[in-house]
C-alpha cells in the first residue's frame, strides 16, 4: 500500500523509522511527517512518534493540532532534546491533544540501575509511585 494511501486511511499512525536525511538515502525520513503528509491524515487520526524526533516537523504538527487536521499526537522524541520551553508543541491550546513524554527507552538504564542498587523499586519509579 502506498504511504499516502496508508495515511489517508489510518486511525493511528505509529512511527518506527530511522532518521535519514536528504543525501543519506533515496528515501529520507527527515520531516517525513510535514504539513503535506499531516494534511493527508484523517481528522480523527492520531500520530505517535517514538522513533527519532526530526522525523516529525514539529511546527507543522503544532499547526495540524491547532487547526484540527488530526485528532491528537503523542511523542517521546523531539527535534531538539530536551524539548525547548518555547516549542510550539507546548502551546496550551493543544495540550489536551498533544502528549509530550520523556523518551522512556533512554531512561530504562537509570531505572534498572536504581532497582539493582536497592535505592528504589524499578517499577515504582516507572509508574510514579513512591
Amino acid at each position: 500500500m502506498p504511504f499516502e494511501e496508508a495515511l489517508r486511511g489510518a486511525d493511528f499512525v505509529s512511527v518506527h523509522v530511522p532518521l535519514l536525511r536528504v543525501g543519506e538515502s533515496a528515501t529520507p525520513t527527515y520531516h517525513l511527517f510535514n504539513e503535506k503528509n499531516l494534511r493527508l491524515m484523517k481528522a480523527t487520526a492520531y500520530l505517535v512518534n517514538t522513533s527519532r524526533g526530526p522525523v516529525v516537523d514539529e511546527a507543522a504538527l503544532a499547526l495540524a493540532l491547532r487547526e484540527n487536521w488530526i485528532a491528537g499526537a503523542a511523542l517521546d522524541v523531539y527535534e531538539k532534546e530536551p524539548l525547548p520551553a518555547d516549542s510550539p508543541l507546548r502551546d496550551p491550546a493543544i495540550a489536551d491533544r498533544c502528549r509530550l513524554l520523556p523518551h522512556f527507552a533512554s531512561a530504562a538504564r537509570i531505572y534498572a540501575a536504581l532497582d539493582r542498587s536497592g535505592q528504589r523499586d524499578g517499577w515504582a519509579v516507572c509508574s510514579g509511585a513512591d
